[in-house]
């Protein structure tokens, strides 16, 4: 492990992926709904994301919101370099990125010009030594604005507590390991899965170690890498990291993960009747446990302000929502930590048909004749929490974003996708949207393909991805051969195509993507 690195894997790259909760106006929601003021961004804010990585959300939002302005810091060299070919591709001149530790920041005398509406801390915190989480904390203290947001995810107790001894198995053995860190964190699942062969895991450890092993297969290893081996691993509570986030000046605000604001949807009503009774200070450990949470993705604001229902009501009627996934795929049924919940069928089917021909705002779903005649008493806050919060619908602009900006952003990651042999999640940019929708690499090709021929076939499509693929030296593999070989597979392999292009289509035209 290189001195630099302090501990933390730096001698593979991470994955790439999109975060959808780091986009400012989701973040502005989640606040908006557990009754918080957020900042104003309408008029364009300034945003910073520390660890950035590959930059792949901080290019997305910039994509997306040309009025903002964007910097990210990350301390190892390849990722900055990448997150910079990445924003030079898609022609982006909003966002910068600087290779730059987090110390290194606090020993610069004026690193930023002023201080920023929103700071994202995402897959960081909790992978770093407890000096960096100092740095970063009075990072926060010096550049968030007052009003300002900041997102923070982190490993957390007590969720992660019975599968600790799993974690510092596959560190200890993965040390001993000569080689890259894709390397030592295969030897050492492989070797976890010989002592669960024996009986030597417990059977907490054992549900962790298949999701692990099921990671791997799917070609994660660089994911599980960065989860597992960095020296400073740890998991959090949240009452501790609330604590140092105070220092800052900063108050908890909401889940960025909109759904764990609603406690109706999170605790059974025993639960909910000891949370009624717990101090304030306490309710967020208490449902944790209740919940095992293992991940938390928060907001927090520096100078926290109420706003009264009736206000915030009024604020959230004029959000407007588009539908985000295919109308076949908005189901009424959700799991949730409290079981399968099903929705209100008079409320959502007419709001799901609704959103598939056009963004509406929450107020004028709410006053369509369907839930009217029905008596639906389905209020703003809930159709935010439900519809957002479960990614069937997103945040919808008033004003779309240049269709060619957007354009040159999504065929750079389509670019990425063919390029990155083992890519974790990609999204395209849409110009209604603030951020973008999840897409795996596969519809990111279809994607590149129908882009300036949206009328080819599948088998042309078909054909071009395989060219594509191999000039760039990989393929398509089924049972460990090139499907382009066998004539069967590739068949199938067009009729997957057929299927993606019926379902993605619609979707992609309805949001402006196509």
């Amino acid at each position: 492990m290189s001195d630099w690195s302090e501990g933390y894997v730096a001698d593979i790259e991470y994955l790439a992926s999109v975060n959808r909760e780091q986009a400012a106006e989701h973040m502005a929601l989640a606040c908006l709904v557990n009754g918080f003021e957020p900042p104003p961004l309408d008029r364009g804010y300034s945003y910073c994301e520390l660890g950035c990585g590959q930059g792949l959300t901080l290019n997305l939002l910039a994509a997306s919101d040309p009025a903002g302005r964007f910097v990210g810091i990350d301390f190892n060299p390849v990722h900055t370099l990448q997150a910079r070919e990445f924003a030079a591709a898609a022609q982006l001149d909003n966002v910068s990125f600087r290779e730059v530790g987090f110390d290194e920041l606090l020993r610069d005398g004026a690193p930023f010009a002023e201080p920023f509406d929103v700071v994202a801390v995402h897959g960081v915190y909790s992978w770093v030594s407890r000096e960096n989480r100092r740095a970063i904390v009075e990072l926060l203290r010096r550049y968030v604005k007052p009003g300002g947001m900041v997102y923070v995810s982190y490993n957390a107790m007590p969720g992660w507590g019975v599968a600790l001894p799993l974690q510092r198995l596959i560190f200890d053995v993965a040390d001993g390991v000569a080689g890259y860190s894709d390397q030592k964190i295969e030897a050492a699942i492989n070797f976890a899965l010989e002592l669960q062969r024996v009986g030597g895991l417990t059977a907490e450890c054992n549900v962790f170690l298949e999701d692990i092993r099921e990671r791997l297969a799917r070609g994660e290893a660089r994911y599980l890498a960065h989860e597992y081996l960095n020296r400073h691993w740890s998991a959090l509570y949240f009452a501790d990291v609330a604590r140092e986030f105070a220092e800052a000046k900063l108050t908890f605000a909401a889940s960025g993960a909109l759904r764990e604001n609603f406690s109706a949807l999170q605790f059974t009503a025993e639960q909910q009747a000891l949370l009624d009774k717990a101090p304030p200070s306490l309710r967020e450990t208490i449902g944790d446990h209740c919940r095992h949470q293992r991940f938390r993705r928060d907001v927090y604001i520096r100078g926290r302000r109420g706003i009264g229902e009736r206000q915030r009501d009024a604020r959230l009627r004029q959000l407007r929502l588009v539908l985000a996934v295919p109308r076949a795929d908005a189901a009424l049924r959700m799991k949730l930590p409290v079981g399968e919940v099903e929705l209100a069928r008079k409320t959502y089917e007419p709001v799901f048909d609704a959103l598939a021909e056009a963004p509406r705002s929450i107020g004028e779903l709410l006053d369509l004749p369907a839930l009217r005649a029905a008596n639906s008493t389905a209020r703003p806050v809930e159709l935010a929490g439900v519809l957002v919060g479960s990614g069937m619908a997103a945040l919808a602009k008033k004003t779309p974003t240049d269709a060619a900006r957007i354009k040159r952003f999504n065929a750079a990651m389509a670019h990425l996708v063919v390029f990155d042999r083992n890519p974790r999640i990609g999204a395209l940019a849409a110009p209604f949207l603030h951020s973008g929708i999840a897409q795996p690499p596969l519809e990111l090709l279809v994607y590149a393909e129908l882009g300036d021929t949206p009328r080819a076939s599948a088998d042309e499509v078909a054909d071009r991805i395989l060219a594509r693929l191999d000039a760039a030296g990989s393929n398509v593999l089924r049972e460990g051969k090139p499907i382009a070989d066998d004539p069967s597979q590739r068949s199938e392999f067009v009729q997957q195509i057929a299927a993606l292009i019926g379902k993605r289509v619609p979707l992609w035209q309805r949001l402006g993507i196509v």
